[in-house]
């Protein structure tokens, strides 16, 4: 499922990922989200956070369509 998340943590070998009203531990997670705002979100060394500011990105949009009708 997909929704805003609060906060992402290395707990172990999980990860703890926190949303509005939820919080769960994971093996894995897909996250959409920059990757500058996802490394300053665990914490990273400070080498690591003045890489990822200087990356560019683009947004992605995605647009689902649902077509009714015949095959």
């Amino acid at each position: 499922a997909s929704a805003p998340v609060d906060d992402v943590k290395p707990v172990g070998q999980k990860i703890r990922v926190t949303a509005p009203g939820s919080r769960g531990l994971y093996d894995a997670v897909v996250s959409t989200m920059p990757l500058p705002r996802l490394v300053r979100m665990l914490e990273a060394p400070r080498e690591i956070l003045s890489a990822a500011d200087r990356l560019q990105f683009r947004n992605t949009v995605l647009v689902y369509l649902l077509v009714e009708g015949r095959d």
